[in-house]
């Protein structure tokens, strides 16, 4: 396990994070989830695409909308699509 961390840290110092932001997964977090749920055997347990596409465009709406992000909508519409509808900017 503590290779494991070391690979990780010096493969995120390799990508210039700065130390104080080394904890955070952002878009390491769908390969984090994917290699805990085949160690547990929870393959089936997760997300869709979908989700990971509505969060980085969520993510993408926080930073250059961040009075108006909250008030969009999503709509699921399966697996891998969804519709946002975009809160008016009234």
């Amino acid at each position: 396990m503590l290779q494991e961390w070391e690979t990780d840290l010096a493969c995120r110092k390799s990508q210039g994070l700065p130390m104080h932001r080394m904890h955070e997964l952002e878009h390491l977090q769908w390969t984090y989830h994917v290699s805990l749920a085949k160690d547990a055997g929870f393959v089936h347990l997760l997300p869709k695409p979908v989700i990971r596409q509505i969060y980085e465009e969520v993510g993408g709406r926080r930073k250059g909308l961040p009075q108006t992000y909250r008030e969009d909508e999503v709509v699921i519409i399966d697996d891998d699509n969804y519709k946002l509808i975009q809160a008016s900017n009234d």
